[in-house]
């Protein structure tokens, strides 16, 4: 894919903000598609393993002792040349993957997400780690979209993440900024960048994937990833890598929304 995703001045603001939002990737009929197709996966498991399928799922892909119900469904995203190409353009060096993690929040569910960050709290800023927020339904404020602090990754002072810090931290930079997805559309955040989430107060769905890639120059152990798996098809001399290509993933949909 030799086109770029992003306009220089849009990689520019990615920079200076530490986030991009939206970036058209996909298209709404074949997102409605994949929605159908993970529906389909996630009505099986109910009815052949019951309401609590969601402990018994392994939490790896692609080991070899273990299969997945949603690893193919997940390749078919995470691997498609649009989304790799965006990110390859934001990390320098080659690009690895981190981990995958399915966002479910079922309707009227109270609980959101604090204000966090991706990375470790501690140590180098690197440049070299992004998520991106695949949207696969409409993503508001009314049904708990992601919130930004623009500029917070650039070093924000967090002295102890579990408290209220972040949240002092991300009011220091002034109003938030709500990110307003469409099915099919994404945003990219830098691994320090503060965030936060609300509830969703519809009675619907907010589905989406949040996809955590670095690039080769930054070490494993900043990006608190110790084996990652190679995108491309040519191994990096000196980095453990996954040889059978498993990552991390996890489903977090709160069932219990009282």
């Amino acid at each position: 894919m030799s086109d770029r995703v992003f306009s220089h001045e849009e990689t520019a603001q990615y920079h200076e903000r530490g986030y991009y939002s939206p970036k058209r990737l996909y298209t709404e009929e074949e997102t409605a598609t994949w929605l159908e197709e993970f529906r389909a996966v996630e009505g099986g498991l109910r009815e052949t393993r019951g309401p609590g399928f969601l402990r018994e799922l392994p939490t790896w892909m692609g080991k070899e002792d273990q299969e997945h119900p949603l690893e193919s469904w997940v390749r078919k995203i995470v691997w498609d040349p649009r989304l790799t190409q965006a990110v390859s353009e934001l990390v320098p060096g080659q690009l690895l993957l981190r981990n995958v993690d399915l966002f479910v929040k079922e309707p009227h569910t109270k609980q959101g997400l604090l204000w966090h960050m991706d990375t470790e709290y501690g140590g180098e800023d690197p440049d070299g780690i992004v998520t991106a927020w695949i949207a696969l339904t409409r993503s508001r404020h009314s049904n708990g979209a992601l919130w930004f602090a623009p500029g917070s990754h650039r070093r924000p002072d967090v002295p102890d993440p579990k408290t209220e810090d972040a949240a002092a931290a991300a009011k220091s930079y002034g109003p938030p900024v709500q990110v307003r997805l469409n099915p099919g559309e994404a945003s990219f955040h830098h691994g320090r960048l503060l965030h936060t989430s609300g509830a969703n107060q519809t009675p619907n769905r907010r589905i989406g994937l949040a996809v955590r890639f670095f690039g080769s120059e930054v070490d494993p152990k900043v990006a608190k990833c110790g084996s990652p798996v190679v995108m491309g098809s040519i191994p990096l001399p000196g980095i453990k890598f996954k040889e059978n290509s498993a990552f991390p993933f996890t489903w977090w949909a709160p069932f219990d929304n009282r």
